[in-house]
């Protein structure tokens, strides 16, 4: 496999797009994620279990094994992406950074583990949204960068209809309610 400038092995990005994703090589990376919600909290509460033979986490910058999710829990579909976006919406791509992006859907860069760096990397102006009282996160793992094993990890979210990069008070979380759909990837 031949690493990307992120430490992705470039075949296993292809096999995931190609939707061949279920036929990668468990003795390379092997995960297990389950998502739970409480009915009355507004939260999406995640366990992870990740085998690698390999883990990067040492880079200074941003490259190294994350864990990517998206959130919109209101399926609004709004600007999510400035770049892709701001043609349709008729608004500047500088402006859209702050009246948009990720504000209707929130996209979390997990670090699998940290190591000098917060436990998230928010892409989108709303970076609040990772820190507690809104989310929080928990790490399990006992291994050095390069080496094998399992990281156990545990973090909860709290997904908005609305996130607004000025904070929480001109925010709208999200109202879960049992049986219905929420967009996850």
């Amino acid at each position: 496999m031949v690493p990307d400038s992120y430490g992705v092995g470039l075949s296993a990005l292809r096999d995931t797009e190609a939707g061949k994703g279920l036929n990668l090589d468990k003795e390379d990376f092997d995960i297990r994620v389950k998502v739970g919600w409480i009915k009355g909290l507004n939260r999406l509460y995640f366990f992870i279990e990740a085998y690698d033979d390999s883990w990067n986490f040492e880079d200074s910058e941003l490259r190294q094994d994350i864990f990517e999710l998206v959130i919109d829990a209101d399926m609004s579909g709004g600007p999510f992406i400035k770049e892709v976006n701001s043609n349709k919406q008729f608004v500047p791509i500088n402006e859209l950074h702050f009246r948009g992006h990720g504000g209707h859907a929130q996209n979390y860069h997990i670090f699998t583990p940290p190591k000098d760096k917060d436990w998230a990397m928010i892409w989108g102006n709303a970076y609040w949204i990772k820190n507690f009282p809104h989310a929080n996160a928990a790490y399990n793992f006992n291994f050095e960068h390069g080496e094998s094993g399992v990281l156990r990890m545990e973090f909860w979210i709290t997904p908005f209809d609305f996130a607004a990069y000025e904070g929480i008070d001109r925010s709208l979380v999200s109202n879960l309610k049992e049986n219905e759909l929420i967009g996850m990837s």
